[in-house]
Parts: C-alpha cells; sequence; structure tokens
C-alpha cells in the first residue's frame, strides 16, 4: 500500500507562507515538490489539501497543467493534430482536411492568449477576445 501524502505547511526565512507536497513522478521515478504560496496558514491548509486531492485523483499531470501557458498548449496541439491529411485510396485515414484554416485560427489565439496560463483564463476573458 502506498504511503499517505500529507504534505505541510512552513514559513520562509521572508516570513512568506507556503504549502508543500512531495510526489514521485510515475514516469520518471524522480522526487518532485509542488510548493504553493498562500496569505497565511489557514489558507495554506485549505491550499495543501486541493493539492492532494489533486495529485490523488488525477496525478502529476494536474499539477503539472497548472504551470501550462496557452502558447505551449497550442503549441502541442498544432504539433499532434494540425497536419495534413493523409489518404488511402480515396479515403482520409489521419490528418485534417482544412488544416491550414486551423492553423491560421490558432494563430491570433495564441497571439492574444500566448503567455497566460491556461488555469487562469476565464470565460470573460474569451469574450473580451470575441469582442476585439
Amino acid at each position: 500500500m502506498a504511503k499517505e501524502r500529507k504534505g505541510y505547511v512552513f514559513e520562509d526565512k521572508d516570513g512568506r507562507i507556503w504549502a508543500r507536497v512531495t510526489y514521485t513522478d510515475e514516469i520518471t521515478g524522480k522526487r518532485k515538490n509542488v510548493k504553493r504560496r498562500a496569505e497565511n496558514k489557514t489558507a495554506a491548509r485549505e491550499l495543501l489539501k486541493r493539492v492532494i486531492r489533486s495529485l490523488d485523483d488525477g496525478g502529476a499531470k494536474t499539477i503539472e497543467g497548472d504551470k501550462l501557458a496557452f502558447a505551449k498548449v497550442a503549441e502541442i496541439y498544432e504539433k499532434a493534430k494540425i497536419h495534413a491529411p493523409v489518404y488511402v485510396g480515396d479515403r482520409k485515414v489521419a490528418g485534417l482536411r482544412s488544416y491550414k484554416q486551423v492553423h491560421w485560427h490558432l494563430l491570433p489565439l495564441t497571439e492574444y492568449f500566448g503567455r497566460k496560463f491556461i488555469k487562469n483564463i476565464t470565460s470573460s476573458d474569451i469574450q473580451k477576445y470575441n469582442t476585439s
């Protein structure tokens, strides 16, 4: 049975409060730390519970996803999905027929949301993009 994750709350030398959890990466087998800053110890304890729940429910991918900027996600999507169609006979078996169009639609999105973290993009941000 795996050891239960607990994590801890601490104050650094500058007086800032942090919540910290250590976990083992499933792919590399290396130990990694997740640190999140909080306003006070109570908020840090709540944050610690959320991080542990997130790790237990979704694994390390959910934690790594917190640090993904829109530009990186767009790049990953473009490499994985936006490529010329592959035909066998007259049947398309891979790629997109309109891959150039999708690429051109992705450019202004990347320009607008590029450096913004995915977790911080809200519906109001999307509405602002649509009206601009």
